[in-house]
């Protein structure tokens, strides 16, 4: 039901507007192994981000520190930016290797509603 529901908010955001055929397909079957490379797509994480509101001009500064490690002096450093789809899109796929799948999208399901 997650899997059919995050979907169907990615084709909201228009995720394969130019193969409707393949988009119904994943509504009607909801096959869980497809939706497993659908979220390697970055045009699905930037469909999903666009129906859920994330401003592709916000960006999410992800921030680090260099330095001794046995309390001397740390030095924060900025890592890299990125917008707030690839943010979530990060997310999920870190949660994915350390927790599972589902745990994964049980995750986005929550960030996309509520």
């Amino acid at each position: 039901m997650f899997i059919e529901q995050i979907i169907k908010k990615a084709i909201e955001g228009g995720y394969a507007s130019d193969r409707p055929e393949y988009a119904r397909q994943h509504l009607i079957t909801g096959f869980e192994g497809d939706f497993r490379f659908m979220v390697l797509d970055p045009l699905f994480w930037q469909a999903l981000g666009k129906a859920c509101g994330w401003n592709d001009d916000q960006r999410v500064e992800l921030k680090g520190y260099v330095g001794d490690i046995r309390g001397g002096i740390k030095v924060p450093i900025d890592l890299h930016t990125m917008t707030v789809a690839q943010f979530w899109a990060t997310r999920f796929h870190n949660i994915m290797q350390v927790e599972d799948f589902d745990f994964a999208i049980r995750f986005i399901h929550d960030v996309i509603y509520g």
